[in-house]
């Protein structure tokens, strides 16, 4: 048995293996390369085959946030860990900091889109308000449920380089 490669416009999209004596042919734009078995590492879809060449696409390592955003106090409900209890109706307020690596304040002022998520999968968007690296949110839940907000909803459709550390907020909203 032999291996082979199909290659389109430079890129595996298929490794098999064939009979010895039989060699697969494609047409144009698809092209049929043998791989010689000596080769370590083998080949696989979506190397790059170029000067007759196989290259190994690199590894992409999923980066650890540089930002952490932390909590540091609420208002209008009582905290406890991680979790706080609101009745419908009522303002709450969190405030927090975005912090470096090293624990430094970040001196950034903006304000984002905080998505708040329900249990039954409804969606709330609130502003979150940074000054100078503090973070202000006010929210004032109508319905009953349970709430969280996540790391990753903290993350959502951010770059790499403004995603955040969380460790995540569960709001209790009882009925009034």
């Amino acid at each position: 048995m032999k291996t082979y490669a199909e290659i389109l416009n430079g890129k595996v999209t298929h490794v098999g293996t064939c009979a010895n004596n039989f060699t697969p042919e494609f047409e144009p734009p698809l092209e049929c390369v043998i791989i010689d078995p000596a080769l370590s590492p083998q080949p696989e879809e979506g190397w790059e085959y170029r000067g007759g060449c196989f290259i190994q696409p690199e590894e992409t390592v999923a980066l650890e946030p540089a930002l952490t955003l932390t909590i540091d106090g609420i208002t209008g409900g009582s905290l406890d860990g991680l979790e706080v209890t609101v009745n419908a109706g009522g303002a709450l307020t969190a405030t927090g900091r975005i912090t470096d690596a090293g624990g430094s304040l970040v001196p950034v002022t903006a304000t984002f889109r905080l998505p708040i998520q329900a249990s039954d999968g409804r969606e709330r968007l609130v502003a979150a308000v940074v000054t100078e690296g503090a973070v202000s949110v006010a929210w004032t839940p109508k319905e009953s449920g349970v709430w969280s907000i996540t790391q990753d909803l903290v993350n959502l459709r951010q770059p790499d380089t403004t995603k955040m550390k969380f460790a995540g907020l569960t709001v209790y909203v009882l009925e009034a």
